[in-house]
């Protein structure tokens, strides 16, 4: 995966001119959209340590959190676009154009290069003494009490329809 990931790292740093001296010539960024320690951070710096292992130059690891990921991709958006800064975010950042308001095009601002690892599962949870053990329970009880039962997610706007109807 990360022989994927460099070739095609140097194939765009080819395309925006980067290539013309010995690439990489300084240290290369990577900027992760969510605060250090998650599910996005590590993988990360996994990846900053083998990138340093295999291209010999320095790879840092930057966490510029804030507005749903949104502050570190408006950072990339505006940084210069010589392959020397990187976002590593999150696929679920895609939710965020259709709930808030995005000071930038991914689609054409961004330019997807890579998967860089597997998450885990997303898992609903509910408190063990809870009269829920399935969704179909969950399904079940909100159609009997006749309301939409709320959700918690972070830093979204609260959902219209049940989350637990699809």
């Amino acid at each position: 995966m990360f022989r994927l990931f460099a070739a095609i790292l140097f194939a765009a740093c080819a395309l925006t001119g980067a290539a013309r001296a010995e690439f990489p010539e300084r240290t290369i960024t990577l900027l992760v959209s969510f605060p250090p320690g998650g599910l996005t951070d590590i993988p990360a710096r996994i990846l900053a340590l083998e990138m340093q292992q295999r291209l010999g130059a320095p790879v840092i690891v930057e966490n510029r959190a804030g507005a749903s990921g949104i502050t570190g991709g408006s950072y990339v958006v505006r940084s210069s676009a010589d392959g020397y800064t990187l976002l590593v975010s999150a696929l679920s950042e895609v939710q965020n154009f259709y709930y808030l308001n995005v000071p930038y095009d991914a689609l054409i601002d961004l330019v997807p290069v890579g998967k860089i690892a597997d998450g885990p599962p997303l898992v609903l949870i509910v408190n063990a003494k809870s009269p829920f053990k399935s969704v179909a329970d969950l399904i079940a009880y909100e159609r009997r009490i006749r309301r939409t039962l709320t959700s918690r997610r972070p830093a979204l706007r609260p959902r219209r329809r049940s989350p637990f109807r699809s």
